[in-house]
């Protein structure tokens, strides 16, 4: 059986299951034939092995650890799952050493650290996405094919928000003039379609905010198509697009909503998005 390739189908079934015990990294040759992982090095060949069978040899070690296996089946060329386990241990000041095997991904974490690595990576946070939705980016010809249609959207926003043609074109010239890098998104910039299975049925638009240093990221745009609105696909679109900026280094994931719109707001709200600041408007008569 091949193993698994998509990201949220990963995340949603990772089961990280504890093993018994500390392991440690040797390199006596004695303890070759009772190794959990072998790694021949330049400087010569190490093994990780249980802390106990090497203080039975009398073996030296530093670093104690813990071994953690993902459950998931795998597939070697599945893009993205180590990187969000690095990235999500990292946060919490916990170091990882990964070790692939042909069906699971393996770790081997500080081990004091153990029981906490396990809890971060159990699945709660992603249980109620649907781990059948995936984003896939979109090249630069595609880019060009939507972003029209995505700016008109955007306008029609604008105005239902109270702007003025003439405030709304205004807003979008200034967007345009620091998002885009000719007719396409500049680099700090990736346009998804979302996917549901096979079925296109929506899009979203991530941007990492200052220079390629910055964890910081910004949804600019998020829709799905209205036939297929009401089936909680939106709210998977946006745990996929929090995998996908933590995957990559990001560290937080803010937005704006328009203030008419309640359905989205509560949407947000749900999944944990507080706050930050909220525009005011008064329109006078006459005048």
């Amino acid at each position: 059986m091949s193993g698994e390739t998509s990201l949220p189908r990963l995340l949603a079934s990772l089961n990280p299951v504890l093993r018994e015990g500390a392991c440690v990294y040797v390199t006596d040759e004695r303890l070759s034939t009772r190794a959990l992982a072998f790694v021949r090095e330049e400087e010569g060949p190490c093994w990780v092995v249980d802390q106990s069978e090497a203080d039975e040899l009398g073996a030296a070690y530093d670093f104690v650890g813990a071994w953690i296996t993902m459950q998931v089946h795998s597939a070697l060329e599945a893009v993205g799952l180590t990187a969000w386990i690095s990235a999500t241990l990292a946060r919490a000041g916990i170091s990882c050493n990964v070790i692939a095997g042909l069906r699971h991904d393996h770790i081997v974490v500080p081990f004091a650290d153990r029981e906490r690595a396990v809890a971060l990576l159990q699945p709660r946070q992603r249980a109620d996405g649907d781990p059948t939705v995936s984003l896939s980016p979109l090249d630069d010809e595609q880019q060009r094919a939507r972003l029209p249609q995505v700016w008109r959207d955007y306008c029609e926003s604008l105005l239902l928000a109270g702007e003025s043609e003439a405030s709304a074109d205004a807003n979008i010239d200034r967007n345009r003039s620091v998002v885009m890098r000719g007719d396409v998104l500049s680099s700090n910039n990736v346009m998804f379609d979302v996917l549901h299975g096979d079925t296109r049925v929506g899009m979203l638009w991530l941007a990492r905010q200052g220079d390629e240093s910055s964890t910081s990221w910004f949804v600019y745009d998020i829709a799905i198509e209205d036939k297929f609105q009401g089936r909680g696909l939106g709210r998977s679109t946006m745990l996929a697009a929090e995998t996908y900026v933590q995957v990559h280094g990001g560290s937080s994931l803010s937005l704006n909503v328009f203030g008419y719109n309640d359905r989205a707001r509560a949407l947000y709200e749900s999944l944990g998005y507080e706050e930050i600041a909220r525009g005011m408007k008064k329109e006078f008569s006459g005048g």
